[in-house]
């Protein structure tokens, strides 16, 4: 596993998201539209870096539990991954995300500590890392 150099540490990680699909980043606008109802408002007590790459995850403990789904990162700090998914994932399911950042894969494991229906089809939620996230070492 790789760690990004320091100077890289508060730089904007983005993919190419014209790959995703159209309501994937229709999800992504509206979460960071902010929405006019208090469940799109952002309620953190730290500052996350934008982060908008396609990941994968899967149970951590049980890969075949889960299966594998796909996860729309929107920011990333030292202990949180915020995401948008085409699914519901269970509240405290302990889960391990692979991404690559600066062509630089990483490989995390976490907790899900939220993840709730905020538009038609779509979920948004956070990922409590295990220990501090590598990128920002």
């Amino acid at each position: 596993m790789q760690t990004l150099s320091a100077p890289l540490r508060y730089h904007e990680f983005r993919d190419t998201q014209t790959a995703w699909p159209m309501d994937a980043r229709t999800a992504l606008f509206v979460l960071e539209a902010g929405g006019s109802t208090e469940q799109y408002f952002d309620r953190r007590d730290s500052d996350r870096t934008p982060c908008h790459v396609e990941a994968t995850a899967c149970s951590a403990d049980d890969p075949a539990q889960l299966g594998q789904f796909i996860l729309y990162t929107h920011d990333i700090d030292s202990l949180h991954l915020g995401f948008v998914a085409a699914q519901n994932l269970a509240v405290g399911s302990h889960v391990q995300v692979n991404l690559t950042l600066n062509d630089q894969s990483f490989q995390l494991t976490g907790t899900i500590g939220r993840c709730r229906h905020f538009m038609e089809g779509w979920f948004e939620g956070v990922i409590h890392f295990d220990c501090e996230a590598p990128i920002y070492h």
